[in-house]
C-alpha cells in the first residue's frame, strides 16, 4: 500500500471510531429519558389505579349509608302502621316498607359487587407498586451506567481527536485536501479493493486498475470516485503445506 495511502486509511478509521463514540455518547441521554418516561407512564397508571379505588371506596360508603337510612325509614313505618287509622293507610305504608326493603337489599348486593371491585383494583394497584418500583430502579441503573459510558467514551474520543491531529500533520497537503473533500462529499473517503470489487459502492475494479493497485498505486474507483486501497494478506497455506526438507551432510 502506498504510504501516504496508509495514512488515510489510518485516519479514515480513527475518524469513524471518534463518529461511533460521539453517537454512543449522544444516545445516551436519549436512554435515561425512555427510563423516565417509562417511569412516569407506571406512575401515571399507579395514580390512576389508586384514584379509582378512593372513588369506588366512596361510592361503596355512599351505598352503604343509604342501606342505613332505608332500614330506619322502614323501621319508622312499622311503628306508624300500628297508629294507622284505616286500611289505605296500612297499605300505603306498607307498599313504602316494601320499597324501602327491596331498594336496600339491592344496595347490599351492589355494595357486595363493589367490594369485589375494590379487591380487583387493589390487588391491580399492588402489582403496579411493584412496575414503579422496577421503573424506579431501571432509571438508577440507566443513569449509573450513561455517566460510566459517558466518562469512558468522552476520554477515548478525546484520545482519538488528539491522534487525528498527529496523523493529519504527517499526510502531503494535497492528499489530505482530496481526502477531506471526498470524505465531506461521500461520508468516506477511502475504500478498500476486494475481491475486485470496490467496498463502498460495490462496483468491479477494471483489470488494469486491479493489477496497479496491487503495485501500491493511487488511484479512484471509476464508480464512487473514492480512494482504492488493496491490502494484500499473506497466504501461508502452501508454505504450510509443503513438507520440510531435512537437510544432508556432506
Amino acid at each position: 500500500m502506498h504510504p501516504e495511502l496508509e495514512k488515510l486509511v489510518h485516519l479514515q478509521h480513527t475518524e469513524q471510531r471518534i463518529l461511533a463514540l460521539s453517537g454512543e455518547i449522544a444516545a445516551c441521554p436519549k436512554r435515561v429519558k425512555e427510563r423516565e418516561m417509562a417511569l412516569v407512564a407506571a406512575e401515571r397508571e399507579l395514580a390512576a389505579a389508586t384514584q379509582s379505588i378512593a372513588a369506588e371506596e366512596k361510592n361503596r360508603r355512599g351505598m352503604e349509608s343509604t342501606v342505613e337510612d332505608l332500614r330506619r325509614k322502614a323501621a319508622r313505618y312499622r311503628v306508624q302502621m300500628d297508629a294507622a287509622q284505616n286500611e289505605s293507610q296500612v297499605q300505603a305504608l306498607q307498599h313504602e316498607i316494601d320499597f324501602a326493603e327491596q331498594e336496600a337489599s339491592r344496595l347490599e348486593d351492589a355494595a357486595i359487587e363493589s367490594m369485589m371491585r375494590i379487591e380487583a383494583l387493589e390487588q391491580q394497584q399492588r402489582a403496579l407498586q411493584t412496575a414503579v418500583e422496577h421503573r424506579r430502579q431501571q432509571l438508577a441503573d440507566e443513569k449509573a451506567e450513561t455517566e460510566k459510558t459517558i466518562q469512558r467514551d468522552s476520554a477515548e474520543r478525546s484520545a482519538l481527536q488528539q491522534q487525528c491531529l498527529e496523523i493529519r500533520a504527517t499526510i502531503e497537503e494535497g492528499m489530505l485536501s482530496i481526502y477531506d473533500r471526498l470524505a465531506s462529499s461521500r461520508k468516506t473517503a477511502v475504500a478498500e479493493a476486494a475481491d475486485q470489487r470496490c467496498s463502498a459502492c460495490q462496483m468491479m475494479v477494471r483489470p488494469q486498475k486491479w493489477n496497479e493497485l496491487q503495485s501500491a498505486a493511487i488511484l479512484y474507483c471509476d464508480s464512487c470516485g473514492r480512494l482504492l486501497y488493496f491490502s494484500a494478506l499473506v497466504d501461508l497455506s502452501q508454505e504450510i503445506a509443503r513438507p520440510v526438507q531435512k537437510s544432508t551432510d556432506a
